[in-house]
């Protein structure tokens, strides 16, 4: 973890909530090894290949979240006014993926709809 928001009371007649993030911690990338002849590119490499990430290219991060849209109509019992109307746009889940440009996302697994716009706008059409 990095960062954490302070604890932020909400009640049921707030609308939207922000919670501010405060750094907890912070981390640099860093290489330490026994023999200097090993270079930290050489280090990076290898660990990029390991984890699937590809040892170069071009790369874009995106973050999702899952929204929920509804309308709604409302009828005061008693009231002579007329109903109210409205809408709610809740989210709830996230999402994040690592893109590499020039690889179809849908073709390594991330099929949604909010990949390939990411994709789109960073790295151009597919």
């Amino acid at each position: 973890m990095v960062a954490v928001s302070p604890v932020v009371k909400v009640s049921d007649s707030d609308g939207w909530v922000t919670y501010p993030l405060v750094p907890v911690r912070t981390f640099e990338p860093r290489v330490e090894v026994s023999d200097p002849s090993v270079s930290a590119r050489r280090v990076y490499a290898e660990l990029a290949e390991r984890v699937g990430m590809g040892s170069e290219g071009r790369f874009v991060q995106a973050e999702a979240v899952r929204i929920l849209q509804s309308s709604f109509t409302v009828d005061c019992p008693g009231s002579t006014t007329t109903p109210v109307y409205g809408s709610v746009t809740p989210y709830g889940g996230s999402a994040g993926a690592s893109l590499q440009c020039g690889v179809d996302p849908a073709k390594e697994g991330g099929d949604e709809a909010w990949m390939k716009e990411a994709y789109e706008l960073t790295c151009g059409r597919i």
